[in-house]
């Protein structure tokens, strides 16, 4: 459990380094006014990410560090949650 907490945060940690950086190479591969040959290098260089790129990454429940239904507001899973509801903590 402890792993895939620690493997979660690490892939958020590299999603949000590199989302400025592929941000940036959208804007330029999609921009018409730049010279070709700038374009071009840049693509060449392949700055943005390495092949590790993360496209997606997964909420889990902080406390089971359960995968399905995560409820967003409060960080925990629908089980949990009523659990700890219907004890009244």
């Amino acid at each position: 459990m402890k792993y895939l907490r620690k493997k979660d945060n690490q892939k958020r940690v590299k999603f949000y380094t590199f989302e400025k950086f592929k941000f940036l190479y959208l804007t330029i591969k999609k921009n018409k006014n730049l010279i070709k040959s700038i374009q071009w290098k840049i693509f060449c260089t392949n700055f943005v990410t390495p092949k590790l790129q993360i496209k997606m990454y997964n909420n889990r429940c902080v406390y089971t560090n359960r995968q399905k239904s995560i409820l967003k507001i409060f960080k925990m899973s629908r089980l949990f949650f009523l659990k700890t509801i219907r004890f009244g903590i």
